[in-house]
């Protein structure tokens, strides 16, 4: 064997041994390129979703500072009146003046209920910012929801004689959450009841239009400008307004009512005149709706 033959022959294991481990380099880097594609892909989908994250944190620390501001601007006004009351009471209990104090235990029970209907607002609004309000929907009468806050608001109503008129059929049903439908009108007709003066009137229509129903709730009360109605769903706490015989207004009502409609897919229109009265209509649907957005608030 020449030596030109040998080392022929001696270069074939070397070449194949670098041709595998030139194999297993490529293979090595396509695995290590590979892997690192995933580990980049983890990464930017760990980045999305801590952006994500943060974003939710926002929101709900900027609802946070938005409950406790409201919290600590509306109660102050009741928590200062039930403090009046209560000096008014020792004053007049030194004065052995009975009779006064028994006419001063009626703005008591008021205040304290003003006070429970605000923290009763604030909570469902909390619950109703977080989109997690319960819906249960169930055949409704609609006139049996009405009675419900017409009993609530009998001492409202007796107070400034405001007369409650249902246009609409007793039999009248829709298929609604029962929960929410009583939070809507509980705060439409309370706040028809506020702004609208002694001897008054509310209307209530209900009519079924395009596979929904239609309802209005009319006051011939002290009415709003088209600014007011136009601003009606910013900042509720610089918008208190008192009702004609001073009741407290919160701003909160409307935007309660407003996030519920919206959850079950309904629309909210208000119309308003000064000195002529508001209309607030609602469109909600007949049959059951899934939780879902639907259109903006209109105002006219």
């Amino acid at each position: 064997m020449t030596n030109a033959t040998f080392w022929v022959l001696s270069i074939f294991p070397l070449a194949f041994y670098l041709l595998f481990r030139t194999n297993h380099l490529l293979k090595v880097n396509k695995q290590l390129q590979a892997e690192f594609a995933r580990k980049t892909q983890q990464m930017e989908e760990s980045k999305n979703s801590i952006s994500l994250e943060m974003e939710n944190l926002e929101r709900q620390n900027k609802m946070k500072d938005k409950l406790l501001s409201f919290i600590s601007h509306e109660l102050r006004n009741p928590l200062f009146y039930l403090e009046n009351l209560s000096n008014n009471i020792q004053l007049l209990l030194d004065q052995e003046q009975y009779q006064q104090i028994e006419k001063l235990n009626s703005d008591v029970s008021q205040a304290t209920a003003n006070l429970g209907e605000l923290m009763d607002k604030v909570l469902h609004w909390s619950i109703i910012q977080s989109e997690h309000l319960p819906q249960d929907p169930q055949i409704q009468n609609l006139s049996a929801i009405i009675k419900i806050v017409e009993r609530s608001n009998a001492h409202a109503l007796l107070q400034k004689r405001i007369r409650i008129k249902q246009l609409f059929p007793s039999s009248l049903q829709l298929v609604a959450d029962r929960v929410s439908l009583v939070i809507i009108f509980q705060n439409l007709i309370t706040n028809a009841i506020k702004f609208t003066p002694e001897d008054g009137e509310i209307w209530i229509v209900a009519i079924l239009e395009d596979h929904r129903i239609k309802i209005t709730i009319q006051d011939n009360g002290i009415g709003m400008s088209a600014d007011q109605v136009q601003n009606l769903f910013r900042t509720p706490v610089n918008r208190s307004i008192p009702g004609t015989l001073g009741e407290p207004g919160n701003g909160l009502g409307l935007s309660i009512v407003n996030e519920i409609i919206r959850l079950n897919k309904g629309e909210l229109f208000i119309e308003s005149a000064v000195g002529i009265g508001t209309t607030v209509t609602l469109m909600l649907p007949v049959k059951p709706a899934s939780l879902a957005t639907a259109k903006p608030l209109s105002v006219a």
